[in-house]
């Protein structure tokens, strides 16, 4: 590791900075990214980053990892991270920093996961947030804390964590966003016991990581159920959600949960269609999206987790899902969400970019969307376009399965009341002020 001790980025310029976030930081794609902490050549950063940047995306997600800028403890080592943050600020990205682990090895590349003594963690936090304050603008505490491979303590326990750093990073820098670490799919009852302890008085938003079953993207219940959920803890806590992680893997068929959709066409179109969803989704405001993961973490075609990436693993080399996410930020970046619309063919979320309505249709047949606009454009999940006709007040485009992205200008045609859910669960409230838990697929 370069050893960087006390170094500053290089030319450092709040004004710059300000710059940057209103260029982006309104941008509701996102990356993870982790490039200072497993790219690991250092001073070739920029290759990587270029790419990210080249994904339409307006903000990464990286660690900040308390083992990688502080070894021993009272050295600070910023040679890695340090770089990230310079080649992100150069091309207009904003970064969502994660802070975590335990570093009681005080060796960087080794962690463990139990709770921190509480002071030194403040220490390091402290550390991290003065250093890169006016460079990074949102913080995440910890990763995961629901599943034990990321998190030893109780959930009291972690509470106290986010307490004190919420606490801590406020009395740096109080314009900072700080959310709890997001919670996965494998178990929804530790995020209830977390919103039940008082967990949400620390953060400025919500943070989650909807992996969904294949199946409720098909049949709609990520929409009627998940979402559902996620819209009624909103109205209940008065926080909006940041997704810091949402991913599907290219690898072979797998289980409905967990598994790879089988290959790199289903991973764009499950892509496209779960960002759609979640952003489209009446009364939801999901203000961040970021996909897992940026690059493929290993080579074996039929491991799950070698095959979340945008790139592959060499990091250089674009998947489909890469071109397909290109497109889907040219069409969808600075658009404002109208809901479902009636497409007379599959289903249809519609939006409104500068006076350009974006529809996204996918599920098969001939579309009849109504338009006051006498010619459209329609693209497929790659970019490339597709045959379109435009007669009494309907666009008509052949689609199949997969997303198409179909542009057309004139007044938007009122969308379609959002469809309800269908839940017949009951979500569960046990504390006073009826913070509700998620009711979560099994």
């Amino acid at each position: 590791m370069a050893s960087g001790v006390g170094a500053t980025p290089g030319g450092t310029d709040p004004s710059a900075d300000q710059a940057t976030a209103a260029v982006n930081g309104g941008s509701r794609f996102g990356v993870v990214t982790h490039i200072a902490t497993r790219f690991g050549i250092y001073g070739q950063q920029s290759g990587p980053m270029d790419l990210a940047s080249g994904t339409g995306a307006g903000w990464i997600r990286e660690e900040i990892r308390w083992d990688w800028v502080e070894h021993p403890l009272g050295q600070w080592d910023w040679g890695f991270t340090d770089e990230m943050v310079q080649d992100a600020r150069g091309r207009n990205l904003q970064i969502l920093g994660v802070l975590g682990y335990n570093n009681s090895a005080q060796t960087a590349g080794t962690v463990n996961f139990s709770m921190p003594d509480i002071g030194l963690w403040k220490d390091y936090v402290a550390g991290v947030v003065n250093h890169y304050k006016g460079q990074i603008h949102a913080w995440e505490v910890w990763n995961e804390p629901d599943v034990s491979y990321f998190w030893n303590g109780s959930v009291a326990d972690y509470v106290t964590l986010l307490r004190e750093t919420y606490n801590t990073i406020k009395a740096i820098d109080p314009s900072a966003t700080v959310m709890n670490g997001a919670c996965s799919n494998l178990d929804l009852n530790w995020f209830n016991d977390f919103l039940n302890q008082g967990g949400a008085k620390y953060t400025d938003v919500l943070a989650f990581h909807p992996y969904a079953m294949r199946s409720s993207i098909d049949n709609g219940d990520y929409q009627k159920l998940d979402l559902a959920h996620f819209k009624q803890i909103e109205a209940r806590t008065g926080k909006s959600w940041w997704f810091t992680e949402i991913g599907w893997s290219s690898a072979s068929n797998g289980p409905d949960y967990g598994g790879g959709v089988g290959s790199e066409q289903a991973q764009a179109s499950y892509m496209i269609r779960q960002y759609v969803m979640s952003l489209d989704y009446a009364g939801l405001d999901v203000q961040h999206i970021f996909w897992y993961n940026f690059h493929d973490d290993g080579t074996d075609p039929g491991n799950v987790e070698n095959n979340y990436g945008l790139i592959h693993n060499d990091w250089k080399t674009p998947k489909f899902a890469y071109t397909a996410y290109q497109t889907m930020t040219t069409h969808l970046n600075g658009a404002n969400p109208l809901g479902m619309v009636d497409s007379g063919a599959g289903i249809a979320y519609r939006f409104t970019r500068g006076g350009v309505i974006v529809d996204v249709v996918w599920g098969g047949g001939r579309t009849n969307l109504p338009t006051a606009a006498s010619q459209a454009q329609a693209f497929d999940l790659g970019g490339s376009p597709l045959p379109v006709e435009v007669s009494g007040g309907q666009i008509h485009v052949t689609i199949g399965g997969d997303p198409v992205f179909i542009e057309h200008t004139g007044s938007p045609i009122a969308p379609t009341t959002q469809a309800p859910a269908t839940s017949t669960f009951t979500l569960p409230v046990s504390d006073p002020n009826g913070v509700p838990g998620i009711i979560g697929h099994k």
